[in-house]
């Protein structure tokens, strides 16, 4: 099986997977409010995004941090709980930032990883989803790893029918059309899903793109924009998002705009966990329809042999 075959269908099993009565599968109990202000998460890549949400779903009680800042300042992690998500438990970095906390925790996807074998393997929070076997761009492990991020600190509460969050996300990925360099915004929820979009350009598709927060993206991407370039903002109606459209539409920028249809609103019967689905889902299918659109039957990191080399050096 090819890898857009196989990223096509991973992405199309998250519905099932995510209504399943026994999801999240063996997550421990959420952690305690007063422990989670001594708890630190953290990975790289994807699984950094994850970690981010839990920093959000804890009302920012926990920390979020890059294992490379966790190693070089050590101090950093004295008497915390560590959590560190990595769906392969192989990257480098995870596996020295295990090493600074004497409690780590390690989300994964391979129980039998060197990362697991750091940090013990009683503490070992195992990733359970279907997959193809075939190593493609992260789609239902993301939305795993993010899922258990927000069940560790977040008590599970109503949300919007999986299916129903993903055909709004599919509609509204029809009707994007992307050009020039795209530039994501989110806010402090859809940032990270910004972020992780992004991801997904670069690794399915090798296109350039980009993400800020929004207010951030006025103060400094702006400058590097060109007319014809796409501005994909990832938020819900409010007066500050229509100020940026107001000023980015109607000071002759040239920039196109685009709001995604459908986004699930944090109140009601939407939620926060809604919204980071849909957005997940929405960053899937809107690089697999242009990836299909330009007929590529392997993700741009398995065709680019000379950088997904790079990359493997610096992270393995």
């Amino acid at each position: 099986m090819n890898t857009i075959d196989a990223y096509k269908q991973e992405i199309r099993t998250q519905p099932e997977y995510l209504a399943d009565e026994k999801f999240p599968y063996g997550l421990p109990t959420t952690i305690p409010a007063d422990l989670q202000r001594r708890c630190i998460f953290t990975g790289s890549g994807d699984s950094l995004a994850a970690a981010m949400l839990a920093g959000f779903f804890s009302d920012g009680r926990s920390d979020v941090m890059d294992p490379t800042d966790i190693v070089r300042n050590k101090h950093l992690a004295d008497s915390k709980r560590l959590y560190i998500v990595s769906i392969s438990g192989s990257t480098d970095a995870n596996i020295a930032a295990a090493r600074t906390c004497n409690e780590t925790f390690a989300i994964t996807a391979r129980p039998d990883s060197r990362l697991a074998a750091e940090v013990g393997y009683d503490n070992v929070i195992p990733l359970e989803f279907p997959h193809t076997g075939v190593t493609t761009a992260g789609s239902i492990s993301f939305v795993a790893s993010a899922m258990a991020c927000i069940a560790l600190v977040h008590e599970p509460e109503g949300m919007m029918r999986p299916g129903r969050i993903f055909e709004r996300a599919r509609v509204a990925a029809d009707k994007i059309d992307v050009s020039g360099t795209l530039y994501i915004s989110g806010n402090i929820l859809t940032y990270p899903l910004a972020m992780y979009m992004a991801a997904k350009f670069y690794e399915v598709l090798g296109y350039d793109a980009r993400y800020a927060r929004m207010e951030q993206f006025a103060h400094m991407e702006l400058f590097s924009t060109k007319p014809g370039d796409t501005l994909l903002i990832l938020e819900e109606p409010n007066p500050r998002r229509q100020h940026l459209l107001d000023a980015v539409e109607k000071n002759g920028t040239g920039i196109r705009t685009l709001i995604p249809a459908g986004m699930p609103g944090r109140k009601g019967r939407g939620g926060p966990v809604s919204q980071v689905l849909y957005c997940a889902f929405l960053a899937q299918l809107l690089t697999l329809k242009i990836a299909e659109e330009r007929r590529l039957r392997e993700c741009h990191f398995v065709t680019a042999k000379e950088l997904r080399s790079a990359s493997n050096a610096i992270i393995y």
